[in-house]
Protein backbone atom coordinates (compact mmCIF):
# COMPACT_ATOMS: atom_id res chain seq x y z
CA UNK A 1 0.00 0.00 0.00
CA UNK A 2 1.36 3.42 -0.91
CA UNK A 3 1.77 6.19 1.71
CA UNK A 4 -1.23 8.47 1.86
CA UNK A 5 -1.10 12.22 2.38
CA UNK A 6 -2.49 13.68 5.60
CA UNK A 7 -5.29 15.28 3.61
CA UNK A 8 -6.83 11.90 2.81
CA UNK A 9 -8.57 9.10 4.65
CA UNK A 10 -7.98 5.52 3.62
CA UNK A 11 -10.91 3.12 3.66
CA UNK A 12 -9.22 -0.27 3.76
CA UNK A 13 -11.19 -2.91 1.91
CA UNK A 14 -11.09 -6.59 2.75
CA UNK A 15 -10.68 -7.21 -0.96
CA UNK A 16 -7.39 -5.28 -1.00
CA UNK A 17 -9.03 -2.35 -2.74
CA UNK A 18 -8.14 0.94 -1.12
CA UNK A 19 -10.67 3.73 -1.38
CA UNK A 20 -9.40 7.23 -0.71
CA UNK A 21 -11.76 10.05 0.22
CA UNK A 22 -10.97 13.68 1.08
CA UNK A 23 -10.27 14.47 4.70
CA UNK A 24 -10.81 17.78 6.44
CA UNK A 25 -7.59 19.39 7.62
CA UNK A 26 -6.92 18.97 11.33
CA UNK A 27 -6.97 22.46 12.84
CA UNK A 28 -6.62 21.92 16.58
CA UNK A 29 -5.42 18.36 17.28
CA UNK A 30 -5.13 18.99 21.01
CA UNK A 31 -8.77 20.10 21.17
CA UNK A 32 -10.19 17.24 19.14
CA UNK A 33 -10.78 13.57 19.77
CA UNK A 34 -10.57 10.39 17.78
CA UNK A 35 -13.52 8.02 18.10
CA UNK A 36 -12.75 4.29 17.95
CA UNK A 37 -15.17 1.39 17.58
CA UNK A 38 -14.26 -2.28 17.34
CA UNK A 39 -17.00 -4.28 15.65
CA UNK A 40 -17.95 -7.89 14.84
CA UNK A 41 -19.90 -8.68 11.66
CA UNK A 42 -23.19 -9.44 13.50
CA UNK A 43 -22.99 -6.02 15.16
CA UNK A 44 -22.95 -4.02 11.91
CA UNK A 45 -26.64 -3.00 12.22
CA UNK A 46 -25.78 -1.62 15.67
CA UNK A 47 -22.76 0.20 14.24
CA UNK A 48 -25.02 1.91 11.70
CA UNK A 49 -27.21 3.23 14.53
CA UNK A 50 -24.11 4.42 16.37
CA UNK A 51 -22.95 6.24 13.23
CA UNK A 52 -26.31 8.00 13.03
CA UNK A 53 -26.03 9.04 16.69
CA UNK A 54 -22.55 10.45 16.07
CA UNK A 55 -23.85 12.36 13.06
CA UNK A 56 -26.69 13.71 15.19
CA UNK A 57 -24.82 14.63 18.36
CA UNK A 58 -21.14 15.31 17.64
CA UNK A 59 -19.74 18.25 15.69
CA UNK A 60 -17.21 17.49 12.92
CA UNK A 61 -15.10 20.30 14.38
CA UNK A 62 -14.57 18.20 17.52
CA UNK A 63 -13.50 14.99 15.78
CA UNK A 64 -10.24 14.36 13.98
CA UNK A 65 -10.99 10.84 12.78
CA UNK A 66 -13.48 8.04 13.38
CA UNK A 67 -11.72 4.69 13.40
CA UNK A 68 -13.66 1.46 12.85
CA UNK A 69 -11.68 -1.72 13.47
CA UNK A 70 -13.28 -4.90 12.13
CA UNK A 71 -12.70 -7.75 14.59
CA UNK A 72 -13.68 -10.34 12.01
CA UNK A 73 -12.79 -11.48 8.50
CA UNK A 74 -11.08 -8.80 6.43
CA UNK A 75 -13.90 -8.87 3.88
CA UNK A 76 -16.39 -7.59 6.49
CA UNK A 77 -14.87 -4.14 5.95
CA UNK A 78 -16.81 -3.94 2.69
CA UNK A 79 -20.13 -4.17 4.57
CA UNK A 80 -19.55 -0.81 6.28
CA UNK A 81 -20.46 2.42 4.50
CA UNK A 82 -18.80 5.70 5.60
CA UNK A 83 -21.96 7.50 4.43
CA UNK A 84 -23.69 6.20 7.58
CA UNK A 85 -21.78 8.87 9.51
CA UNK A 86 -23.35 11.68 7.47
CA UNK A 87 -21.42 14.90 7.95
CA UNK A 88 -18.48 12.87 9.36
CA UNK A 89 -18.07 10.50 6.42
CA UNK A 90 -14.82 12.09 5.24
CA UNK A 91 -13.36 11.46 8.71
CA UNK A 92 -14.07 7.72 8.77
CA UNK A 93 -11.20 5.22 8.63
CA UNK A 94 -12.11 1.53 8.37
CA UNK A 95 -9.69 -1.38 8.57
CA UNK A 96 -9.54 -5.02 9.69
CA UNK A 97 -7.62 -5.93 12.83
CA UNK A 98 -5.18 -7.89 10.64
CA UNK A 99 -3.60 -4.51 9.94
CA UNK A 100 -2.03 -4.77 13.41
CA UNK A 101 0.10 -7.65 12.10
CA UNK A 102 -0.49 -10.24 14.80
CA UNK A 103 -2.24 -13.60 14.78
CA UNK A 104 -5.29 -13.73 17.02
CA UNK A 105 -5.33 -16.87 19.14
CA UNK A 106 -8.04 -15.85 21.59
CA UNK A 107 -11.80 -15.48 21.35
CA UNK A 108 -13.56 -12.56 19.74
CA UNK A 109 -14.39 -10.69 22.95
CA UNK A 110 -10.81 -11.05 24.19
CA UNK A 111 -9.40 -9.93 20.85
CA UNK A 112 -11.75 -6.94 20.89
CA UNK A 113 -10.00 -5.68 24.02
CA UNK A 114 -6.61 -5.97 22.37
CA UNK A 115 -7.89 -4.16 19.28
CA UNK A 116 -9.08 -1.25 21.41
CA UNK A 117 -5.62 -0.75 22.86
CA UNK A 118 -3.86 -1.13 19.53
CA UNK A 119 -6.21 1.33 17.82
CA UNK A 120 -5.90 3.84 20.68
CA UNK A 121 -2.13 3.75 20.27
CA UNK A 122 -2.60 4.70 16.60
CA UNK A 123 -4.87 7.67 17.31
CA UNK A 124 -3.85 11.03 15.86
CA UNK A 125 -5.48 13.21 18.53
CA UNK A 126 -4.24 13.62 22.09
CA UNK A 127 -7.25 11.64 23.31
CA UNK A 128 -9.44 8.92 21.86
CA UNK A 129 -12.90 7.82 22.95
CA UNK A 130 -13.36 4.07 22.58
CA UNK A 131 -16.84 2.64 22.03
CA UNK A 132 -18.58 -0.66 21.43
CA UNK A 133 -20.94 -0.87 18.46
CA UNK A 134 -23.89 -0.84 20.86
CA UNK A 135 -22.78 2.47 22.42
CA UNK A 136 -25.07 5.24 21.12
CA UNK A 137 -25.01 8.97 21.84
CA UNK A 138 -28.30 10.34 23.13
CA UNK A 139 -27.32 13.98 23.67
CA UNK A 140 -24.70 16.37 22.25
CA UNK A 141 -21.09 15.79 23.21
CA UNK A 142 -19.60 19.08 24.39
CA UNK A 143 -15.81 18.91 24.70
CA UNK A 144 -15.73 21.93 26.99
CA UNK A 145 -17.92 19.90 29.34
CA UNK A 146 -16.03 16.66 28.85
CA UNK A 147 -12.68 18.29 29.71
CA UNK A 148 -11.88 20.45 32.72
CA UNK A 149 -9.96 23.72 32.56
CA UNK A 150 -6.62 21.87 32.58
CA UNK A 151 -7.57 19.59 29.70
CA UNK A 152 -8.28 16.47 31.75
CA UNK A 153 -11.36 14.43 30.80
CA UNK A 154 -13.97 14.48 33.56
CA UNK A 155 -14.60 10.74 33.68
CA UNK A 156 -14.36 9.96 37.38
CA UNK A 157 -12.83 6.94 39.10
CA UNK A 158 -14.99 3.91 39.82
CA UNK A 159 -14.98 1.25 42.50
CA UNK A 160 -13.40 -2.07 41.64
CA UNK A 161 -15.84 -4.77 40.60
CA UNK A 162 -15.36 -8.15 42.33
CA UNK A 163 -16.00 -9.73 38.93
CA UNK A 164 -12.58 -8.45 37.79
CA UNK A 165 -10.66 -9.51 40.89
CA UNK A 166 -8.21 -11.65 38.89
CA UNK A 167 -7.51 -8.86 36.43
CA UNK A 168 -7.00 -6.45 39.32
CA UNK A 169 -4.63 -8.80 41.14
CA UNK A 170 -2.48 -9.42 38.07
CA UNK A 171 -2.29 -5.72 37.19
CA UNK A 172 -1.34 -4.72 40.74
CA UNK A 173 1.43 -7.32 40.87
CA UNK A 174 2.71 -6.53 37.39
CA UNK A 175 2.98 -2.78 37.96
CA UNK A 176 3.56 -2.91 41.73
CA UNK A 177 0.63 -0.61 42.45
CA UNK A 178 -2.40 -0.63 44.71
CA UNK A 179 -5.62 0.12 42.85
CA UNK A 180 -8.61 1.07 44.97
CA UNK A 181 -10.43 2.41 41.92
CA UNK A 182 -10.30 2.19 38.12
CA UNK A 183 -10.43 5.06 35.63
CA UNK A 184 -14.07 5.83 34.87
CA UNK A 185 -16.39 4.81 33.57
CA UNK A 186 -14.59 1.44 33.81
CA UNK A 187 -16.09 0.55 30.44
CA UNK A 188 -17.22 2.29 27.28
CA UNK A 189 -17.06 5.07 26.34
CA UNK A 190 -13.48 5.06 27.65
CA UNK A 191 -10.99 7.90 27.16
CA UNK A 192 -7.45 6.80 26.31
CA UNK A 193 -4.55 9.27 26.47
CA UNK A 194 -2.74 8.53 23.22
CA UNK A 195 0.86 9.07 24.31
CA UNK A 196 0.34 7.07 27.49
CA UNK A 197 -1.19 4.03 25.81
CA UNK A 198 1.58 4.15 23.21
CA UNK A 199 4.20 4.20 25.97
CA UNK A 200 2.52 1.25 27.69
CA UNK A 201 2.53 -0.84 24.53
CA UNK A 202 6.07 0.16 23.55
CA UNK A 203 7.45 -1.28 26.79
CA UNK A 204 6.77 -4.77 25.45
CA UNK A 205 8.75 -6.58 22.78
CA UNK A 206 5.49 -8.14 21.62
CA UNK A 207 2.46 -6.57 23.25
CA UNK A 208 -0.18 -8.65 21.40
CA UNK A 209 1.54 -11.82 22.60
CA UNK A 210 1.68 -10.55 26.18
CA UNK A 211 -1.97 -9.51 26.22
CA UNK A 212 -3.22 -12.72 24.62
CA UNK A 213 -1.22 -14.74 27.14
CA UNK A 214 -3.12 -13.18 30.04
CA UNK A 215 -6.56 -12.15 28.77
CA UNK A 216 -8.16 -15.54 29.37
CA UNK A 217 -8.93 -16.94 32.80
CA UNK A 218 -7.54 -17.54 35.33
CA UNK A 219 -5.86 -14.16 34.83
CA UNK A 220 -8.72 -12.53 32.95
CA UNK A 221 -6.72 -9.40 32.16
CA UNK A 222 -8.78 -6.57 30.67
CA UNK A 223 -7.78 -3.55 28.63
CA UNK A 224 -9.12 -0.96 31.07
CA UNK A 225 -7.55 -2.52 34.16
CA UNK A 226 -4.15 -2.89 32.48
CA UNK A 227 -4.20 0.69 31.23
CA UNK A 228 -5.40 2.08 34.58
CA UNK A 229 -2.61 0.19 36.34
CA UNK A 230 -0.05 1.61 33.94
CA UNK A 231 -1.29 5.17 34.48
CA UNK A 232 -1.03 4.67 38.24
CA UNK A 233 2.44 3.16 37.85
CA UNK A 234 3.66 6.06 35.70
CA UNK A 235 2.11 8.99 37.57
CA UNK A 236 1.26 7.71 41.04
CA UNK A 237 -2.27 9.05 40.63
CA UNK A 238 -4.96 9.15 37.98
CA UNK A 239 -5.41 12.86 38.58
CA UNK A 240 -2.37 13.81 36.50
CA UNK A 241 -4.30 12.87 33.38
CA UNK A 242 -7.91 12.46 34.54
CA UNK A 243 -10.38 14.45 36.60
CA UNK A 244 -11.86 12.03 39.13
CA UNK A 245 -15.09 14.03 39.28
CA UNK A 246 -17.24 12.91 36.38
CA UNK A 247 -19.90 14.90 34.57
CA UNK A 248 -21.50 12.81 31.83
CA UNK A 249 -23.30 9.63 32.78
CA UNK A 250 -23.28 6.40 30.79
CA UNK A 251 -25.82 3.58 30.93
CA UNK A 252 -25.37 0.03 29.67
CA UNK A 253 -28.00 -2.56 30.53
CA UNK A 254 -26.37 -6.00 30.83
CA UNK A 255 -28.03 -9.40 30.66
CA UNK A 256 -27.93 -9.85 34.43
CA UNK A 257 -29.80 -6.54 34.82
CA UNK A 258 -32.62 -7.46 32.44
CA UNK A 259 -35.13 -8.00 35.23
CA UNK A 260 -34.50 -4.42 36.36
CA UNK A 261 -34.81 -2.90 32.89
CA UNK A 262 -37.83 -0.74 33.70
CA UNK A 263 -36.11 0.75 36.76
CA UNK A 264 -32.88 1.44 34.84
CA UNK A 265 -34.86 2.86 31.92
CA UNK A 266 -36.60 5.31 34.24
CA UNK A 267 -33.18 6.41 35.52
CA UNK A 268 -31.48 7.06 32.21
CA UNK A 269 -34.52 8.51 30.47
CA UNK A 270 -34.78 11.13 33.22
CA UNK A 271 -31.03 11.82 33.57
CA UNK A 272 -30.14 15.04 31.74
CA UNK A 273 -26.43 14.16 31.92
CA UNK A 274 -26.64 10.80 30.14
CA UNK A 275 -24.30 10.93 27.14
CA UNK A 276 -24.56 7.35 25.89
CA UNK A 277 -27.00 4.51 26.42
CA UNK A 278 -26.75 0.90 25.35
CA UNK A 279 -28.12 -2.57 25.84
CA UNK A 280 -25.82 -5.58 25.81
CA UNK A 281 -26.58 -7.92 22.94
CA UNK A 282 -27.20 -10.88 25.25
CA UNK A 283 -29.69 -8.79 27.20
CA UNK A 284 -32.21 -8.47 24.37
CA UNK A 285 -33.20 -12.13 24.59
CA UNK A 286 -34.23 -11.57 28.21
CA UNK A 287 -36.31 -8.45 27.56
CA UNK A 288 -40.02 -8.44 26.85
CA UNK A 289 -41.45 -6.94 23.68
CA UNK A 290 -42.74 -4.08 25.85
CA UNK A 291 -39.22 -3.45 27.13
CA UNK A 292 -37.83 -3.36 23.61
CA UNK A 293 -40.62 -1.09 22.41
CA UNK A 294 -39.93 1.28 25.29
CA UNK A 295 -36.24 1.32 24.33
CA UNK A 296 -37.04 2.06 20.69
CA UNK A 297 -39.41 4.86 21.71
CA UNK A 298 -36.57 6.38 23.75
CA UNK A 299 -34.23 6.26 20.73
CA UNK A 300 -36.89 7.95 18.60
CA UNK A 301 -37.41 10.61 21.26
CA UNK A 302 -33.66 11.29 21.24
CA UNK A 303 -33.59 11.40 17.42
CA UNK A 304 -31.16 8.50 17.19
CA UNK A 305 -33.57 6.68 14.88
CA UNK A 306 -36.61 7.97 12.99
CA UNK A 307 -40.18 7.08 13.79
CA UNK A 308 -40.67 5.50 10.36
CA UNK A 309 -38.18 2.80 11.38
CA UNK A 310 -39.83 1.98 14.70
CA UNK A 311 -41.08 -1.50 13.85
CA UNK A 312 -37.97 -2.32 11.85
CA UNK A 313 -35.91 -1.54 14.95
CA UNK A 314 -38.20 -3.54 17.23
CA UNK A 315 -37.79 -6.54 14.93
CA UNK A 316 -34.02 -5.99 14.74
CA UNK A 317 -33.54 -5.94 18.50
CA UNK A 318 -35.98 -8.79 19.02
CA UNK A 319 -33.88 -10.76 16.55
CA UNK A 320 -31.00 -10.77 19.00
CA UNK A 321 -33.04 -13.35 20.89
Amino acid sequence: MQPVAHTEVVIVSGKDVYHVVPKRKQHHPGKMIDIITVVFQPEIPLLKIQAQSIDRYISPLDVNQIIVVVNDRDSVVDQIDPAWWGQHQSQVVIYPYSQFKYVARVGGWQNQQLCKLMAAADAESDWSMVLDAKTWFVQPLNLSTLYDDTGRPRVGAFDISPYFANSLGFTQRYYNVTMSKIIGPAGVPFMFHTDTVKEMIDQFDNFPEFFQSHVNQPTGLTEFYLYSGYVLHQYGTYQTLYNEQDYYQYYNVTDWQSQDFDKIYQEFSADDRVLTASIQGKCYKKLTIDDITQWVDFLIQRNVIVDDNKYIMINLFSGFK
